[in-house]
């Protein structure tokens, strides 16, 4: 049994040893959401250049997912572990 918690995980970077970090352009972040806001074998977005957002809902989780994406030329500053800091103008968590 491997127990490898995501891209940024120990147990990941133990076996796998490091992996050079490529930015592809886009940022994609998946969440999940109550149900009430997907329906079942439904999905609703909204599209723009160079963006979306959209909602769907499946049979087989309790949940729905919410689905973010943008393209950027430069990278972001941060990334998306990074903790609410002081430095960056908010309070930490």
């Amino acid at each position: 049994m491997i127990g490898a918690d995501g891209l940024h995980s120990n147990v990941r970077r133990l076996v796998f040893g490091e992996v050079e970090k490529a930015f592809v352009g886009a940022y994609l972040a998946v969440l999940s959401v109550p149900r009430e806001l997907g329906a079942p074998g439904a999905m609703t977005g909204h599209i723009g250049p160079g963006r979306s957002a959209a909602v769907y809902g499946a049979r087989s989780v309790d949940d729905a997912r919410a689905v973010f994406l943008f393209r950027r030329k430069e990278e972001l500053d941060y990334h998306g572990c990074d903790r609410n800091t002081p430095e960056r103008g908010r309070e930490p968590t």
